[in-house]
């Protein structure tokens, strides 16, 4: 197993994150935030945990290679996969779903259904169908490859359900739901099956290497330019001061060349790089002296200029109307 890509946390999770830490407690856009953060970082989790089972995975006596969330395009529009195999004789997309409670598979109308107590009531949640959605992948991955002039090769899909304690039933198309739904822990074993279901060696390794770098050079990550759109959150709300590394309150202080932090006394030099991010996923992707100064809460200029040329961050204009480029 070649791990061609590795997982990292998406945009979209740095994003909350830092808007998370930077709105006020009492802010009531904060609660959509913190609800919509703990899902997305739940799902990271879940593509996290099925790592375990790849790497159980045996009988395998060929290099195959190892995509996380690869987004390619597609027509005028993006699909993204969260883990893809590219074996020399096939390729696998899995979908990874971590929900809790009860999920019900319901192909017939496109649907899964998740039922969940809250409050000691049962509350029920209507999902797209995940079956579907891994289907249209696979339909996209191939017109891609059409596209992109690469040699066929046939394409399973298989949906991954990681949270072990969640019960799963089946509502209609059950012979569907086994064929394409499999819990985690039996992961391996789905994928030696598809594995001995093709024939040896469609693709050379030199042709598999060059599906390899076209898969990679075609990647497009997601940017995610409208969060604060999305929220209703203006910049004003958006607060500013250097957050601890340690227990991520803002306001730490810069004192002799460090930072401290006036709540847990955690120390650090480097903790206005984190800061500096914030800026740049929330706000702008360039920063003069002045807005820097103001939002970490150092006035000095030549200590500022110091904070930021540490950091090789590249800049354009003149002294008076430089701008710091963050990303």
């Amino acid at each position: 197993m070649i791990v061609k890509k590795e997982r990292q946390l998406s945009q979209v999770i740095q994003v909350l994150t830092a808007l998370d830490r930077r709105l006020h407690p009492n802010n009531p856009k904060r609660a959509q935030v913190k609800k919509d953060l703990a899902g997305y970082l739940s799902g990271y989790k879940g593509e996290e945990s099925i790592d375990y089972f790849l790497d159980l995975l045996t009988g395998i006596d060929e290099d195959f290679y190892v995509f996380h969330d690869i987004r390619l395009p597609f027509k005028n529009h993006y699909f993204q996969i969260d883990t893809l195999l590219l074996f020399p004789s096939f390729i696998l997309i899995l979908e990874v779903k971590n929900h809790s409670g009860t999920v019900v598979f319901d192909p017939a109308f496109q649907q899964m259904i998740q039922k969940i107590m809250k409050d000691g009531l049962e509350e029920e949640l209507i999902w797209d169908d995940p079956i579907e959605q891994v289907l249209r992948q696979s339909a996209q991955l191939g017109e891609w490859i059409k596209a992109t002039k690469q040699p066929y090769l046939p394409c399973e899909s298989l949906v991954v359900m990681t949270n072990k304690k969640t019960k799963l039933t089946v509502k209609s198309h059950q012979n569907t739901v086994e064929k394409y739904v499999t819990r985690s822990s039996a992961l391996a074993r789905r994928i030696k099956d598809l594995y001995n279901k093709y024939p040896r060696e469609k693709l050379n390794k030199k042709d598999l290497k060059k599906v390899v770098k076209v898969l990679l050079s075609g990647n497009e990550p997601f940017r995610n330019t409208n969060t604060l759109d999305k929220y209703g959150v203006t910049s004003n709300e958006i607060l500013s001061g250097v957050h601890c590394l340690s227990c991520n309150q803002l306001g730490m202080k810069l004192n002799k060349g460090q930072w401290e932090c006036p709540n847990c006394k955690f120390r650090s030099k480097i903790a206005h790089i984190e800061t500096l991010k914030d800026f740049s996923l929330l706000l702008n992707s360039t920063i003069s002296i002045s807005e820097f100064g103001e939002f970490i809460g150092v006035k000095s200029p030549t200590t500022l200029r110091r904070l930021l040329n540490s950091e090789f961050i590249s800049f354009s204009g003149n002294t008076k109307l430089r701008r710091y480029f963050l990303v």
